[in-house]
């Protein structure tokens, strides 16, 4: 990808400076130096997306006529069952007046079936009088739709009652899939912030469904948040008793799911911290703290 931005700066700069008169002549790009590439390394689609359109860009001062062809590759996605190249020819043809040409990917949805995310990818294989970019594969996710957890999955607002920031304070937090467990689900906005702190890492949560059929999401105390160069921060459990407050890094904080989203800890003085050993360096929250999706 850098060498094709590279490229086509230098074009612009031999151009541009070309048109300046009383300047030392500077060499010409190079006819042959031209180029095809992609112009992204990856793409992303929902199963149900349609069609895809990967761009391919001939990277040279003016159109050529050219042709270039690639081909498909199975990875966990495969030809015929999950995608289908719209042109059997897998040649596109560059007539001179236009530097780019697109490939076209029907999408097949597998509606119902869950598959989990699936892949494949695109790689060219010549381009007749020119060369091919090291920009010559490019990857391509599909987004499985089917999920087990798809229901819980997406964006939330948080009100809570923060220890700095009063009650009723509101954030926006989205849980996302685990790549590998149908069974666990992501969050990096689990716990705002106090002003001028830094990020803080990803957390994890363990998802099980009650007598109900709800679903329940527990997320283990103490795990490590991401290290930024002040030493490990941690989630810990927290109860305000008298005044203090407590920690505590073992045990779950457990979230329920509700008829709009999830709720935890109905008791005012229970709640969650990011804590450094000595002192929490995030949000304390406290009780009741209330999901609703978005």
């Amino acid at each position: 990808m850098k060498r094709f931005y590279t490229i086509f700066l230098a074009i612009a700069s031999v151009a541009l400076l070309a048109s300046c008169e009383g300047l030392n002549e500077l060499p010409e790009f190079e006819e042959s130096e031209s180029f095809a590439a992609f112009p992204k390394a990856s793409f992303a689609i929902d199963e149900n997306g349609g069609q895809l359109v990967i761009p391919v860009q001939i990277a040279a001062l003016k159109p050529v006529a050219t042709q270039v062809s690639y081909k498909l590759v199975d990875g966990t996605a495969k030809a015929g069952v999950d995608f289908k190249d719209t042109n059997a020819s897998a040649v596109l043809s560059f007539d001179g007046n236009s530097l780019q040409q697109n490939i076209v990917i029907d999408i097949i949805e597998r509606p119902g079936e869950f598959t989990g995310d699936l892949n494949f990818s695109v790689e060219l294989l010549s381009a007749s009088g020119l060369k091919l970019s090291e920009e010559k594969v490019c990857a391509v996710r599909i987004n499985d739709l089917d999920h087990p957890l798809a229901a819980i999955l997406g964006s939330y607002t948080v009100v809570c009652n923060d220890y700095w920031l009063g009650n009723g304070y509101s954030y926006t937090l989205e849980l996302v899939k685990d790549p590998t467990d149908v069974s666990v689900v992501w969050t990096s906005a689990f716990l705002p912030v106090m002003a001028g702190a830094r990020d803080f890492g990803s957390v994890y949560g363990n998802v099980s469904k009650d007598d109900d059929g709800k679903f329940v999401i527990s997320f283990p105390c103490g795990q490590v948040l991401n290290d930024v160069g002040y030493g490990d921060e941690y989630l810990y459990g927290a109860t305000l008793d008298g005044g203090s407050v407590y920690f505590d890094d073992s045990g779950n904080i457990v979230f329920n799911q509700t008829a709009t989203g999830f709720v935890c800890n109905n008791a005012d003085n229970v709640g969650m911290c990011i804590y450094d050993g000595s002192f929490w360096q995030g949000g304390l929250l406290l009780g009741p703290i209330t999901w609703t999706k978005n």
